[in-house]
C-alpha cells in the first residue's frame, strides 16, 4: 500500500480498487515504517470497502494490526450509525 505524505504526521492512502472512500493515517516519522511493516494499511483498505462507509476512514497514531480490521481505526457511516455487513 502506498501513502502520499499530506502534512508533517498525515498520510492520505488514496482510493484504489474496491474502496468506497479514501484514507487518511496520522503517523510520525518513528512510527511509520512499523505501520508498513504489518497488516494495518491493507486493514484500513478493507474498512473503506465496507457498505455504508460515508468518509475517509482514518487511522490513529498507534493503528496496529487486528483481526480483520486494524485496532485503533475509526470510521464513520451514512446509515444511521450502522455499518451494512454482507
Amino acid at each position: 500500500m502506498e501513502l502520499v505524505r499530506e502534512g508533517r504526521n498525515r498520510y492520505i492512502l488514496r482510493r484504489q480498487g474496491k474502496m468506497r472512500v479514501e484514507g487518511i493515517v496520522y503517523v510520525n516519522h518513528q512510527l511509520l515504517p512499523l505501520v508498513m511493516g504489518d497488516k494495518s494499511l491493507q486493514q484500513l483498505a478493507n474498512a473503506a470497502c465496507l457498505p455504508g462507509v460515508a468518509d475517509r476512514v482514518c487511522g490513529m497514531p498507534d493503528i496496529h494490526e487486528g483481526f480483520g480490521l486494524p485496532v485503533e481505526r475509526h470510521f464513520r457511516s451514512g446509515t444511521n450509525g450502522k455499518l451494512k455487513f454482507p
